[in-house]
């Protein structure tokens, strides 16, 4: 069965060895967002530069507060994503209602959100206790 990633995406190294409520703390994520669990989508290509926007960190919720320019400005950095592994992190249980995204207080990771779906693949799927190694 074919995947694709859509939305917010990071670098896995954002995310090793976390739990899933740090994953929620580091990505901005709603408190409880992935408390049934989460799936992380690798994506199986780096999406064109047509296919995504670079939104910061997750200091900045939806890039906000960002200059624009500056950030399309980063944009087009040959090898920027060389030897890194891009992926989404997905809550198994899916709320569609939620919209009280936060920014990351702590420690913060890099994101972009793709402008089309991104083929992919099940990287993992984490169940409550679980910590991401990768």
């Amino acid at each position: 069965m074919s995947e694709f990633a859509t939305g917010y995406f990071t670098i896995d190294s954002a995310i090793r060895g976390l739990g899933l409520a740090e994953m929620e703390d580091r990505l901005g994520l709603p408190k409880g967002y992935l408390a049934g669990g989460a799936t992380v989508l690798l994506l199986l290509r780096p999406p064109t530069l047509e296919e995504f926007e670079p939104r910061g960190s997750t200091r900045f919720e939806s890039g906000k507060g960002l200059s624009h320019s500056r950030l399309h400005e980063t944009k087009a950095i040959p090898g920027a994503w060389s030897g890194r592994r891009l992926v989404k992190v997905r809550p198994t249980m899916r709320d569609a209602a939620r919209t009280d995204f936060r920014e990351a207080l702590e420690s913060r990771a890099e994101q972009w959100e793709l402008l089309r779906p991104i083929p992919a693949r099940v990287l993992c799927v984490l169940e409550p206790g679980m910590r991401f190694w990768g």
